[in-house]
């Protein structure tokens, strides 16, 4: 009876650490292993942060032998759910096209990227990637427009002004033009001149 008992006890040290090790050979080996085939994808400068802790916080085994003809692993959600998994959802009056349609990738990368913030191309290019590069024609430019600093007025998510501004037209010019705010005053004291600058402006560029 003894002998049974020990040789079950054997067997279990035997088979049971050898399976134990297996699961956390794949746990601590997937990322290496995602990476031999997938370098394409996880290979660039900046990565995408889930991609250095586990592959399995964004995919899920489907239980098909990977890889296969059909798909190991599929996303563990649909987008943007998966994305808000770690950042926040965006709530505020006026979101981006591409963040209100769930469509990150439309300017993110989802592994890994040359340009920061995980951007497709650089930032300097992304915004005419979908906006009429006509903004930039004209004799005279706006200088953000011209350097492509299109993030001095306009926020890439969510912004509670109109035109996802990142403060209300009726000071945002003054951030950068506040050596004018007095002269405005005092030669165009009505309202509408001083409390909104398109109504006598262009805001990108003008012949």
């Amino acid at each position: 009876m003894k002998s049974k008992y020990l040789f079950i006890w054997i067997a279990f040290l035997v088979f049971g650490q050898s399976l134990y090790a297996s699961n956390n050979l794949f746990a601590q080996d997937s990322i290496k292993t995602c990476a031999d085939c997938h370098a394409d994808l996880v290979g660039k400068k900046r990565k995408h942060a889930p991609i250095g802790e586990s592959c399995e916080n964004c995919h899920s085994a489907t239980g098909v032998t990977h890889p296969g003809e059909s798909k190991g692993f599929e996303l563990a959600d649909r987008s943007p759910a998966l994305c808000f998994y770690c950042h926040e959802a965006y709530e505020q009056k006026n979101i981006h096209a591409p963040v209100e349609m769930g469509e990150c990738s439309a300017c993110h990368e989802t592994h890994s990227s040359e340009n920061r913030s995980l951007l497709l191309v650089s930032k300097e290019k992304l915004c005419f990637e979908c906006h009429d590069s006509d903004l930039k024609k004209g004799k005279s430019i706006h200088a953000p427009v011209e350097m492509n600093s299109c993030e001095d007025c306009h926020t890439a998510h969510e912004s509670e002004y109109k035109s996802l501004l990142v403060a209300d037209k009726s000071t945002l010019c003054f951030t950068c033009h506040d050596n004018v705010q007095g002269e405005i005053t005092s030669k165009h004291p009505h309202a509408v001149a001083v409390d909104d600058c398109f109504t006598c402006h262009f805001s990108h560029s003008s012949e």
